[in-house]
This record gives structure tokens, C-alpha cells and sequence, in this order.
């Protein structure tokens, strides 16, 4: 009985030593509100409390903009990292971006010029999913919102823009010196890395990308029309899902004499909601892209409106996609 009572006291110590000594995870980064309308995302200390005071917001604005008015680059590089996006989330863009580049004559891509293939919706995805953006993970759909709201604010963008711009450049330099492709010489497949003209080519992809994104960003801004349209599309697909959900609804109740008028309502769910696409995609030829990164970037920018944004102040952001894209192609003058 002594030896029993023993070894249960030894139980309890050894669990005891445990639950104290038992490592402490470290809290959820938080999401808080520093002034009215104006956010700290995650566990930045740095600049975000800075950025309540609108005066504060200018000068810090402005300050890196005129010690950088050379265009050095090296003095951009002194610049502190936005506690919100560091520098490693756009070298890591660089490379996805650097990874869509196919040359010509390759096992990718059999024609003579190169592409790019980006997809902009691809990209958005592999952007919510990169480590270094303070977000919240435990409401990530109002993280989103506040991160948006944060990044598209003029002076956020400028100060981005001086800091990270050069960045980018460097990054997707390297990336595109740093890549080989499979290319097709004399009928055999020799991995190779990319030759300093394909390196110049992806950069004219990359630049002529930027330029058509911001041309499409700056229609949207001045003429909303889609936001109505893009509206109707979304409604009528949650019309889909419903139609779809009260299909497997019958089939689970097994009553198989309302299984036809069921589906028939599917299918004129389906017919509705291609009709409507159809309308939102002829809205969206005005715009330099095509139709599936049209659509995308419309539903975009009707998700900024939804959350309060007024549309056209995304026009700064098509402004310094302008001058990242003719950055971009000042590098490739011999």
C-alpha cells in the first residue's frame, strides 16, 4: 500500500514539474485600432502608431522621399522595413514573378518569342499565403480588410514605393539570373540557365504587364459601371449554390419525384449566372487584360467597395504601377 501511495505522489510531482515547466505558446498577433480608421496589424511597434497622426503620416512620407530624390538606390536600401510587408515578401513576389517567365524554343513554350504567364488571381493566392505579412489568423477576413485598408492609403503607397520599388528590381534580376529553363537545341532538351537576352525580355513582359494592370486599375477607378454588374454575378451564383445545395437536399431525403425540378432549377441557375458573366465581361473590354484577369481584378476592386473604399482612390495605386513598370524599363537600356 506504502509502495502505491508512493509511486502515485511521484505521478502527481512529475506531472506537476511538467505543467510548470511546459513551454507557453506565444499570443495571436493582434489587431488593433490606433486611431479611427487606422489599424496596427500583428505585433509592429514600429511605424504603424506613428502613422495616427496625419501630420506624422506626411512627414515620415516625405522625408525617405527627399533624401531619395537622387534615385540611389543604396539609400533605399537604409530605409526601415514596413512592420506590415518586409522587404522578403517583395523578393519572394520577384521570384513568382521570375517563375512565370518561359522563353521561347523551350519544352514550355515551342514558339519563337517568350511569355509571361501570370495569372493575377494565382498571384493573389500565393500573396495571402506568404510568411511576413503580420496578419491575424484568427480572424484573417478582418486582418484582410485592415491589411487592404493600410496598404492603399497615398502615403503608404509613396513611402512603399521609394523604399521597395529598387527592391524589386534587384530581386527579379537576380531571380531571372538565377533561373534555368529547358530549351530545345539541335532536338535534345538541355537545362540552360536564361541568356541575357531572355533576361531583358522577361523584364519587358514584366514591365508591359505592370503598365496594362495599371491602365486597367485607373479605368476602373474612373468609370465604376462594373460595380452593379459584378454585384448581380456574385448574387447569382450564391442562386447556384442554393439551387445545387437543395439538389443534394431531395437525393438525402431520397424524395426522387421533386429530383427533376430540382435540377432543372440548376440548370437555369447555371444559364442565369453565365448570362450575367457574360454582361460583366463585355463591360470589362474597355480594359487591356484578358477576360479571366478582367473579371478578377473587377470582383477586386467591388470587394474594396464592399468594405468601404471609394473606388477611385485606387488610382494612386495604378500611379505607381506606372513608374515601377517604367522603372523597370530604365534598367534595360545597355
Amino acid at each position: 500500500m506504502r509502495t502505491a501511495i508512493l509511486l502515485v505522489l511521484l505521478a502527481v510531482a512529475a506531472g506537476a514539474v511538467w505543467w510548470f515547466s511546459r513551454p507557453t505558446p506565444p499570443p495571436p498577433a493582434p489587431i488593433t485600432e490606433v486611431a479611427p480608421q487606422r489599424w496596427r496589424i500583428g505585433n509592429a511597434t514600429e511605424a504603424l502608431p506613428a502613422l495616427a497622426n496625419p501630420t506624422a503620416n506626411d512627414t515620415n512620407a516625405t522625408a525617405p522621399a527627399e533624401a531619395n530624390a537622387t534615385g540611389d538606390a543604396a539609400d533605399n536600401a537604409t530605409l526601415a522595413d514596413d512592420p506590415t510587408v518586409p522587404r522578403s515578401v517583395v523578393r519572394l513576389v520577384a521570384q513568382a514573378v521570375a517563375d512565370r517567365y518561359q522563353p521561347g524554343r523551350t519544352t514550355r513554350n515551342l514558339s519563337g518569342t517568350g511569355r509571361l504567364e501570370l495569372r493575377l488571381q494565382a498571384l493573389g493566392v500565393r500573396l495571402a499565403e506568404l510568411p511576413g505579412i503580420a496578419l491575424d489568423t484568427k480572424d484573417p477576413f478582418q486582418a484582410r480588410r485592415a491589411l487592404m485598408a493600410y496598404l492603399l492609403r497615398p502615403e503608404v503607397l509613396e513611402r512603399l514605393e521609394r523604399a521597395y520599388v529598387p527592391v524589386f528590381l534587384e530581386a527579379l534580376d537576380a531571380a531571372l539570373a538565377g533561373s534555368t529553363r529547358i530549351f530545345l537545341v539541335d532536338g535534345a532538351e538541355r537545362a540552360m540557365p536564361l541568356a541575357p537576352e531572355h533576361r531583358r525580355e522577361a523584364k519587358a513582359l514584366v514591365a508591359q504587364s505592370l503598365r496594362q494592370v495599371a491602365a486597367a486599375l485607373a479605368s476602373l477607378a474612373a468609370d465604376q459601371s462594373h460595380l452593379p454588374l459584378v454585384a448581380a454575378w456574385q448574387k447569382q451564383q450564391q442562386a447556384v449554390t442554393a439551387a445545387q445545395i437543395e439538389v443534394w437536399n431531395v437525393q438525402a431525403r431520397g424524395d426522387m419525384n421533386a429530383l427533376a425540378q430540382a435540377t432543372q432549377k440548376v440548370d437555369e441557375a447555371l444559364r442565369q449566372e453565365a448570362q450575367v458573366r457574360r454582361q460583366l465581361a463585355a463591360n470589362l473590354k474597355r480594359l487591356p487584360l484578358g477576360e479571366e484577369d478582367a473579371v478578377y481584378l473587377a470582383s477586386w476592386t467591388a470587394r474594396r467597395a464592399a468594405h468601404g473604399l471609394d473606388v477611385a482612390l485606387l488610382a494612386p495605386l495604378a500611379q505607381r504601377m506606372e513608374h515601377a513598370a517604367a522603372a523597370l524599363e530604365g534598367t534595360l537600356t545597355p
